[in-house]
């Protein structure tokens, strides 16, 4: 049985001298291909990451002082907490 999802995200590229920027933004939730029972229990839960704001990945590159490159990157994902969720995190 194959898993995963499809999404289209949205892309912002910046370029400036010594940095380079890409921000991506999802906004709109996957086609996620998932047995019935966990479509049935984590259907709810799945889907809030793209309501409202959506989620974002930020990647940032700079040059470094003495050369090289820096690589800066971090996510914001809205999260909602249910009792399924708590259960497998246990």
């Amino acid at each position: 049985m194959g898993g995963g999802a499809k999404a289209s995200p949205r892309t912002w590229i910046s370029r400036e001298r010594g940095r380079k920027a890409m921000t991506v933004r999802f906004r709109e939730e996957p086609e996620w291909e998932m047995p019935f029972l966990v479509d049935l229990f984590l259907g709810g839960p799945l889907s809030y990451p793209f309501e409202g704001p959506g989620s974002e990945v930020p990647i940032r590159g700079r040059e470094a002082p003495g050369g090289g490159t820096a690589l800066v990157g971090h996510y914001r994902a809205r999260v909602r907490e249910t009792w399924i969720i708590r259960w497998l995190a246990e």
